[in-house]
């Protein structure tokens, strides 16, 4: 266990993230948000502990370290244990890191936010949400958020999928 929630909650926690990972803050996000929260410094220690043979950390230069999990099948067996089910999941994780991003400020929001919180919202089902924050579209990856398949479903989302599709070239720009 740790901080009294067993290993198991917080490497399910993880098993949500996408390519290159969670920093600590984002993983501290994530538990919190699926219900088990875990300070950052005992996640850090996690990840330092015998539990390491299951997690795969990157290192970026002039970043914090990033975290996931070793193996999809580890991931897709953790995720599929929830009771409460991947998009209700999702749907808290992708709240709880618009949060943080809006908190931060998108301009200093982590670069995970910028380029992955599309695919968690899409499959949340929210990806109405992120293309109605102008500031999250000021910074975030536009071709990322508008290559998601599902299409907008309120009127405001539709209108602001159809006028970023209209200028390309900011699509190509990725996060700044």
């Amino acid at each position: 266990p740790l901080d009294g929630i067993p290993a198991r909650a917080v490497l399910t926690a993880l098993a949500y993230a996408e390519t290159p990972g969670w920093t600590p803050e984002l993983w501290h996000t994530a538990t919190a948000a699926l219900g088990n929260p875990v300070s950052e410094v005992h996640l850090d220690r996690f990840a330092r502990s015998a539990a390491a043979s299951f997690l795969i950390e990157t290192v970026h230069r002039d970043e914090m370290p990033t975290f996931r999990l070793f193996h999809q099948a580890l991931n897709d067996a953790l995720v599929r244990s929830r009771t409460t089910g991947a998009r209700f999941d999702e749907q808290r994780l992708t709240r709880a890191f618009m949060v943080l991003g809006r908190t931060h400020g998108w301009a200093r929001a982590p670069r995970y936010l910028l380029r992955s919180l599309p695919g968690h919202a899409h499959r949340a089902g929210l990806l109405d949400d992120l293309l109605v924050d102008d500031q999250y579209l000021l910074h975030a990856d536009l071709g990322r958020l508008l290559a998601m398949p599902n299409q907008p479903v309120t009127a405001s989302g539709r209108e602001r999928a159809a006028m970023l599709r209209l200028t390309l070239q900011a699509a190509r720009v990725g996060p700044t």
